[in-house]
């Protein structure tokens, strides 16, 4: 009724309105129980909603002093707790975040070959602020994932990288800044095997201008989008485009297999134990000739001196690794002394 004040705010000489309007200075428990009292009832209404459980006096002086802040009262020389309700009623809270898969994460018992997936959840909770989510990966794994935005809505995502093939269970865990947790539904993904690739495929010769006298390597990379060992190969070389059948399954031709102007392709598959890759092509090389060996002079001897104008020249043969014939020329250089 009228000339009975209300409190606004608890403790010493808080400004109070009566019922005429104009503002009254008070100091005292008359001041500071109708607060302690509201606070009291807000509390019992909060939990009851929360979980229809019911809050003891003693249950509630205790969160408000766990929450309250920090006063120093010199009178007594002791700290006391002033009540904050808010802070109270966030400390109560017992409901975990809601965690829901959105936009961008395979449906559940998805069926594919990709070698990653995205995962995205939204995370909503009614109170507290959302901390931090964790995805947890074929029940073994927890591992942070990246968290956007603040306050009690935010998203988290990550893009997963998967190792192997068959079925991988996954779900988001988020807490908030009361350790309440969430967690999402349980999903599961078959990623099914993708065939390997060879990589890089090449023809090496050990001659540097790739002559008729050089040994040919087939070489490649192996790679395996699931990460599966390379198990096995094959592999085929081509002359003139021709498959030369007997150098099958080899990767080293030694100098007797070529000859001068043939075009060579190296040519491989792999296998991961599951599948084999498409045969993959080197580029053409192509072999140059060869030059013959040097002629070695017999006769006459080096700086001999013949007295015939009639000499006999004699040398020891060449030999062509493209067995060309050879033609030998005699050069004669004439000098006075």
């Amino acid at each position: 009724g009228y000339g009975i004040c209300s409190t606004r705010l608890p403790g010493d000489n808080d400004g109070s309105v009566c019922g005429d309007g104009t503002f009254i200075s008070k100091s005292g428990t008359s001041m500071s129980t109708p607060h302690v009292a509201g606070a009291a009832a807000l509390i019992k209404q909060f939990v009851r909603l929360q979980d229809g459980t019911d809050i003891t006096p003693q249950e509630i002086e205790d969160v408000l002093n766990d929450t309250g802040v920090q006063i120093y009262d010199g009178a007594t020389e002791r700290n006391y707790s002033r009540i904050d309700v808010y802070a109270a009623i966030l400390s109560l809270d017992t409901t975990p975040p809601n965690v829901t898969f959105v936009n961008m994460t395979p449906e559940n018992e998805t069926i594919t070959s990709n070698t990653f997936i995205f995962v995205n959840v939204t995370v909503n909770d009614s109170l507290n602020n959302i901390s931090s989510c964790l995805l947890e990966w074929n029940y073994t794994s927890n591992n942070t994932i990246t968290k956007v935005g603040n306050g009690i809505s935010i998203y988290c995502y990550e893009n997963k990288s998967i190792i192997g093939t068959g079925i991988f269970y996954y779900r988001v865990y988020a807490n908030d800044s009361v350790n309440n947790i969430g967690v999402s539904e349980l999903r599961q993904i078959n990623i099914t095997n993708t065939a390997p690739n060879a990589t890089n495929v090449t023809i090496n010769s050990t001659d540097a201008l790739n002559r008729t006298n050089s040994t040919l390597t087939g070489s490649w990379d192996f790679y395996d989008a699931n990460g599966d060992n390379q198990l096995n190969n094959e592999t085929k070389w081509y002359n003139n485009s021709i498959e030369v059948i007997t150098l099958a399954n080899l990767t080293v031709i030694g100098s007797g297999n070529t000859t001068k102007n043939q075009n060579w392709t190296f040519s491989v598959r792999v296998f991961d134990g599951k599948e084999w890759s498409e045969w993959i092509n080197s580029t053409v090389l192509t072999i140059k000739n060869s030059a013959p060996t040097q002629p070695s002079l017999t006769n006459p001897e080096n700086e001999s001196i013949e007295t015939s104008v009639n000499v006999t020249i004699n040398w020891s043969d060449s030999t062509d690794a493209d067995n060309d014939a050879i033609n030998y020329s005699i050069h004669f250089l004439n000098t006075s002394p």
